[in-house]
């Protein structure tokens, strides 16, 4: 919320969305870093509020002044602290349909992909050959790691942001 003036008895209204109101704002927009700001990258700011809320797990802020988070575009994984700004490539092996955040789905078995940026299943490449079984037992087991690595990487975000 912001007052116009000093002395006011309640204030004007609420922030403008893409901006937040720490206290004594005297404008809707406030920019002076003490009373309110623009949202920074990688948040979002409603209108009414009082901080920058970082964006969600599958979505992203690119620009300043976002009052949602854009849902993270298909081919590229977005996650918050790492690339909640700008998307990140999905990896060879996954596809990533819109929205995609920790879980980057694997391409299923009897099929592979070294090419990163996948958005659907239909991208990925069928195995053909004798060592078939070899290479997707391979590959089974290395998506098995990458997933164990994606959660490591989430406890260590939760126990930045909440102490866990």
């Amino acid at each position: 919320m912001y007052c116009p003036s000093p002395g006011a008895i309640a204030p004007a209204g609420n922030c403008s969305d893409g901006y937040f109101c720490a206290g004594n704002a005297t404008t809707a927009q406030p920019t002076d870093g003490t009373t309110g700001d623009e949202c920074p990258l990688g948040h979002y700011c409603p209108a009414g509020s009082g901080q920058p809320l970082p964006c969600e797990d599958g979505t992203y802020a690119g620009v300043t002044t976002m009052s949602v988070c854009d849902e993270c575009t298909p081919g590229y994984y977005c996650v918050p602290g790492e690339s909640d700004v700008t998307p990140a490539a999905c990896p060879a092996g996954y596809y990533c349909p819109a929205g995609t955040g920790y879980i980057w789905t694997p391409c299923p078995l009897g099929t592979f992909s070294t090419a990163t940026g996948l958005s659907n299943i239909t991208q990925c490449t069928s195995c053909t050959g004798k060592l078939t079984t070899y290479f997707m037992y391979i590959q089974f087991s290395i998506s098995l790691l990458k997933v164990e690595i994606i959660y490591l990487k989430f406890l260590v975000l939760l126990n930045r942001e909440f102490g866990y």
